[in-house]
């Protein structure tokens, strides 16, 4: 008799529907802890590239710079030969003065 009652009936199809879902869920869940490793996989391959892009680029300008100082360097050196050179010049024409017997 108890199994001609609807109500038993309608608890087995609720506990069918019960346990379909419950997979579903396992299934998603697996599904999105796939999706979430997949998107950190992505995540973490484009950082590693940004930090090497911003590497590459910090190496470029820090090597335009060191360029620049070196240059600049050897500038003044070549300027202050230059002027050590003019000086030393002066000072042998005063010597030549001197020695013609001008006062100077």
């Amino acid at each position: 008799m108890s199994d001609d009652c609807p109500h038993t009936m309608k608890i087995g199809a609720l506990d069918a529907r019960v346990s379909a879902l419950e997979k579903r869920i396992d299934a998603n869940s697996l599904s999105f802890e796939s999706r979430l490793n997949e998107l950190s996989l992505k995540m973490q391959l484009n950082a590693d590239q940004v930090l090497e892009e911003k590497s590459k680029k910090s190496g470029f300008f820090r090597g335009v710079h060191i360029t620049a100082t070196l240059t600049g360097y050897f500038v003044l050196m070549v300027l202050l030969l230059i002027a050590g050179k003019i000086t030393g010049g002066i000072d042998q024409f005063i010597k030549m003065i001197a020695s013609l017997g001008f006062k100077i």
